[in-house]
């Protein structure tokens, strides 16, 4: 049976039966279609563009249970706001336009609940476990974790967690608590840590507090595993074994608080003072030899020579010229010495100034000096440009 549009708008009760309604382009139905079918077409399947509800500002699809499919993309021009206890969406590939997502934004009675990201993976015995990185309401401390079977919801139970590690670039924290142990993949002979304060550090113990120290292939015992007094350091006393001891020089102990005298400088970490007494006997400051420098053939002083001895050897017996350079050449400070040796059976050394002036002490005359074998002559700058030269077998 087949009805057409204007036959049904001139009956006045429902209709029913079999067969189709042919309707015009634009049909106005006042009340409602029904149908007791179990499967219903609204819409033949050629219809390529449908158009529902018009301008209608409340749209119901379905019923309030069961699943309601749409079978292609689907474009919403206004917001979506899920219903229900326990929502899920789920997407194969996410992509969200917002820089920040925003989680728990009806947190706002109290701070009882947990937040964070949380995955699931399969550890190879359950497939059922996760892992994620979850600020802890209840000591508000963000923990990265894995290890968790039983699924979070809004707080999640660490009592069978294992916490990860973290990779990083670099670490900036204003302070910091270790509960395991440091170790450091950099190259031997660099601390795996710099204090970089700029004032002195209180309490910073190094091997005081413990009974050994660890290298990479040896454990050093520390015999006190006590604080070390005051100027002791840690000191090997063998390949394996280690204690605090005060410093000793020459196999004599050095006690600065009570040995040396005055204030220590400031570049030597003092506070203000430019020189030390040391008791007098008890120290011994310097180098007190006089260094040689030997030469076996003529020879011209350097800067370095200051202070030094210059060797004639007994092995060379042929005559030789020491020379002072000029101070236009090398500028030896006032005060420099320098001292001549020949040894007996070597020949005579000459011993001049280039264009500067060197005295004869005594004698006062000026130029070459001789000086013969075994003889030991000294010339001592006075001035800039002047030397006084003075010694045995000196002529």
């Amino acid at each position: 049976m087949s009805k057409t549009l204007s036959s049904i708008l001139h009956i006045g009760a429902p209709v029913s039966g079999t067969g189709s309604a042919i309707l015009s382009d634009s049909p106005v139905i006042t009340s409602k279609i029904d149908t007791s079918s179990t499967s219903f077409d609204l819409v033949n399947t050629s219809a390529t563009t449908v158009n529902i509800a018009g301008a209608a500002t409340a749209l119901a699809l379905a019923g309030t249970t069961g699943t309601t499919t749409i079978r292609n993309n689907l474009t919403v021009s206004g917001n979506i706001t899920y219903g229900g206890g326990a929502n899920q969406l789920s997407a194969t590939n996410l992509s969200v336009d917002d820089a920040l997502i925003y989680l728990a934004a009806n947190n706002s009675v109290a701070d009882i609940i947990d937040i964070g990201i949380v995955g699931r993976y399969n550890d190879g015995v359950n497939d059922d476990t996760h892992s994620g990185l979850v600020r802890d309401a209840t000591d508000k401390v963000w923990k990265l974790f894995s290890g968790i079977t039983a699924e979070p919801t809004t707080v999640v139970d660490f009592t069978g967690a294992t916490y990860d590690n973290l990779k990083i670039g670099g670490l900036t924290a204003s302070t910091g608590t270790f509960t395991g142990q440091i170790t450091s993949s950099i190259a031997d002979g660099t601390a795996p840590f710099v204090v970089t304060s700029t004032t002195p550090v209180a309490n910073l113990n190094i091997g005081g507090y413990s009974s050994a120290l660890k290298s990479a292939s040896t454990v050093v015992s520390v015999s006190a595993a006590t604080a070390p007094t005051t100027g002791q350091v840690l000191t090997a006393t063998s390949s394996t074994t280690a204690s605090w001891q005060t410093p000793t020089a020459g196999g004599s102990t050095i006690n600065l608080a009570s040995q040396v005298a005055g204030t220590l400088p400031v570049a030597n970490g003092g506070t203000g003072s430019t020189s030390l007494t040391f008791p007098s006997g008890t120290a011994k400051i310097g180098y007190l030899n006089i260094p040689q420098v030997s030469q076996s053939s003529n020879y011209e002083c350097v800067l370095s020579d200051s202070g030094k001895h210059i060797l004639h050897p007994s092995a060379d017996t042929t005559g030789r010229t020491f020379t002072i350079p000029a101070n236009a050449s090398v500028a030896y400070p006032i005060g420099t010495v320098l001292m001549f040796v020949n040894e007996p059976n070597a020949g005579n050394v000459a011993i001049q100034v280039t264009t500067d002036t060197l005295y004869l002490a005594g004698a006062g005359t000026t130029g070459i000096r001789t000086l013969t074998a075994p003889g030991i002559a000294t010339a001592i700058k006075t001035s800039s440009t002047t030397w006084i030269i003075s010694g045995t077998g000196l002529s």
